[in-house]
């Protein structure tokens, strides 16, 4: 059970009419039954990508790899977050961050960082799907320019927003 779940039905209007910066999805990768994790956070318009490894999937742990990973963010880059159902999120309240959760059994309602767990899935083995999924991160995702982001790369494009401080 997730305490004081907030529906994704719920997230307010100018999320679903136009995407605004500063919307992220949050997932947790599972890669090895012997604890290869990785946290999975994405910024839904400029497509950028914070991840961390995580060595299981507790709550509170979790709540704090999110607060690692968002410390240094200016508050126009943090406007909410959106989790599947895992009880590895039951502790968002801690994240004081707007956070909304997808119905059961949806994952596809926070598809931006669902298409991530898809890059890397077609591996045989767990283990190798970690590793694909580390190389995709490393080479593919963050250098490779997106003709959606104007010819920029997941990295430019966050950092153009943060600088030219719109977060639309």
């Amino acid at each position: 059970m997730i305490p004081n779940r907030v529906s994704i039905h719920e997230r307010p209007a100018e999320v679903k009419r136009a995407l605004p910066f500063g919307y992220w999805e949050g997932d947790l990768m599972i890669f090895s039954r012997s604890g290869g994790n990785a946290l999975v956070l994405t910024e839904q318009k400029s497509r950028f990508i914070l991840a961390a490894k995580q060595t299981g999937k507790k709550s509170l742990p979790t709540a704090a790899a999110i607060r690692r990973l968002f410390k240094s963010m200016p508050k126009q880059a943090l406007a909410s977050i959106t989790f599947d159902n895992g009880g590895e999120f039951a502790a968002h309240e801690s994240l004081r961050l707007d956070a909304y959760f997808c119905d059961p059994h949806s994952p596809w309602q926070k598809g931006a960082v669902e298409n991530h767990r898809t890059a890397t899935s077609s591996s045989s083995s767990q283990n190798q799907a970690g590793r694909r999924f580390r190389s995709w991160l490393r080479q593919d995702h963050c250098y490779t320019p997106r003709k959606c982001l104007g010819i920029q790369t997941p990295g430019e494009a966050f950092r153009h927003k943060i600088k030219s401080r719109r977060c639309a």
